[in-house]
C-alpha cells in the first residue's frame, strides 16, 4: 500500500461521556469536549480495483472479450470452472476505459502451453493507436506472469491483447489463459475519524461511529466502509458497514449505527475500506463510573470544557470542589508527556496551553490527550 502526501481536512469533534455517576456520597457529572473547527493531518490509503470484466471467464462466455478464434474451455482451468484456450496464432482482446498507465498498479495473467518451450505474445494497445508487443515463454503448467514493468509510462492504455502459439511440434499448438487482471489505483482515503474520540466511555453511553472518506483519484468510486469494535475478551461485539459512492475529488461523512457499550474494560476499534485497507487500531476503556479522588478527599468535576483560543492554543475550564494542588498534563498521541502545569487554590480553574512543550518549543499538529487526575480529554492541535 502506497502512502501519498498528507493534507488537512477540517471537521467538528465532539466526545461524549454521558450520565451522572454516583460514588458513595459524592455525585460527579460527566461532560463533553467542546471544540470549534479544527484540523488534523491525514494519510491517504490506496486500494486496487479490477478494470477487466469477466477476467476469469467464469460466466462461461467470452464477452466482453473479443477474439478471432479463442474459446471458453473447461479443461484444466487454473481455478474455477473455466479458462480460455486456442490452437494456433490467434488473438484475444479486451478494451478498457482509457487510463494513464501511471494509475495502473498491476497487469497479470496465468498461462500454460503444453507444447513448451513455446512462445506467446501480448500487446499493450494505446490511445494514440500504437501497439507495443512483447514475447514470453509460458511453461507446460500454469504460472502467473506479471507484465506491469513493460507498460509505457507516458501513454494511455485502451486495450490488452494476448496471442496463442503456432510453431509446430508433436503436440497441438495450444495456449491456455485464465485470471487475467488489470488493476488500477483506487484513490479513496479515510480523511478523518470523527467518532468515537476520547479514551474513556461509560456503560450505556450512545456512540455513533463516524468517519470522513475522500476520493482523490480520476474515477468515481463505489466503496464499502466497515467499522469494527472489539472487546479484549471477545471479538466482533459491533460490526457495521456502509456503501458510499464518491464522485471525483469529493469527500463525504460515513455514519454507522449507534452502539451502546455493554462490557467494561479495554476495547479497540478501527475502520476498514473494501477490499483490503484499514485504519490502525484505536483503544478506549469502558467503565461503570468515574469518581476522581486525590488525597482521599478531593473531587474534580468531570465537566471539563476545552475550547480553542486565538492562535495555536487551548483553554481548559473546570471546577474543583476542594482547594488541593493538582496537575494538568498534556500527552501526545504516542503517550509521551509533553507539558505539565500545576494549579492549586482556586475553585474555578482556567489554564491555557499554547501548543508548546515544557521547554517552550512548538509541538507538531495532531492529536493530544489532556489529563487531570483520571479525567482525560482528547484535543486536536491544528496547523
Amino acid at each position: 500500500m502506497k502512502l501519498l502526501a498528507s493534507f488537512v481536512v477540517c471537521f467538528l469533534v465532539n466526545t461524549l461521556i454521558a450520565g451522572p455517576i454516583t460514588t458513595g456520597k459524592s455525585l460527579v457529572e460527566s461532560g463533553k469536549v467542546i471544540s470549534q473547527q479544527t484540523s488534523v493531518i491525514e494519510e491517504e490509503f490506496l486500494l486496487e480495483r479490477e478494470m477487466l470484466q469477466n477476467p476469469g471467464f467464469e460466466t462461461g462466455l467470452l464477452y466482453p472479450w473479443t477474439t478471432n478464434n479463442w474459446i471458453v474451455d473447461t479443461i484444466y482451468p487454473h481455478q474455477g470452472r473455466y479458462c480460455a484456450s486456442v490452437v494456433g496464432n490467434y488473438w484475444i482482446r479486451q478494451d478498457i476505459h482509457p487510463i494513464f498507465t501511471a494509475f495502473l498498479s498491476h497487469i497479470t495473467f496465468w498461462a500454460r502451453q503444453p507444447e513448451a518451450p513455446a512462445a506467446q505474445a501480448y500487446d499493450f494497445i494505446y490511445s494514440d493507436s500504437t501497439i507495443e508487443e512483447f514475447v514470453h515463454y509460458p511453461t507446460a503448467d500454469w504460472a502467473q506472469y506479471d507484465v506491469t514493468a513493460n507498460l509505457n509510462q507516458q501513454k494511455v492504455l485502451v486495450a490488452f491483447q494476448l496471442w496463442g502459439y503456432s510453431g509446430g511440434g508433436p503436440n497441438p499448438d495450444s495456449t491456455y489463459i485464465d485470471d487475467v487482471s488489470i488493476t488500477r489505483i483506487v484513490d479513496v482515503g479515510i480523511a478523518a475519524v470523527i467518532s468515537p474520540v476520547g479514551d474513556t466511555f461509560q456503560l450505556n453511553d450512545t456512540i455513533r461511529p463516524m468517519i470522513i472518506v475522500q476520493n482523490y483519484g480520476q474515477f468515481p468510486e463505489s466503496i464499502w466502509v466497515w467499522c469494527r469494535i472489539e472487546h479484549t475478551c471477545s471479538t466482533h461485539i459491533y460490526r457495521d458497514s456502509s456503501l458510499k459512492i464518491l464522485q471525483i475529488g469529493m469527500s463525504d461523512t460515513v455514519g454507522f449505527n449507534i452502539w451502546t457499550p455493554r462490557y467494561t474494560g479495554q476495547h479497540r476499534f478501527r475502520f476498514e475500506l473494501s477490499p483490503n485497507d484499514t485504519t490502525p487500531w484505536f483503544y478506549f476503556w469502558v467503565v461503570e463510573g468515574i469518581a476522581i479522588k486525590e488525597n482521599n478527599d478531593s473531587l474534580i468535576s468531570n465537566k471539563v470544557i476545552v475550547r480553542p483560543t486565538i492562535g495555536k492554543s487551548f483553554e481548559f475550564l473546570w471546577t474543583c470542589e476542594n482547594k488541593v494542588p493538582k496537575v494538568l498534563k498534556i500527552y501526545n498521541a504516542t503517550g509521551k508527556l509533553v507539558w505539565t502545569k500545576k494549579f492549586s487554590t482556586e475553585e474555578i480553574i482556567s489554564i491555557q496551553w499554547y501548543g508548546k512543550d515544557q521547554l517552550g518549543r512548538d509541538v507538531s499538529p495532531g492529536v493530544y490527550i489532556a489529563r487531570i487526575g483520571y479525567v482525560t480529554k482528547r484535543i486536536i492541535l491544528s496547523k
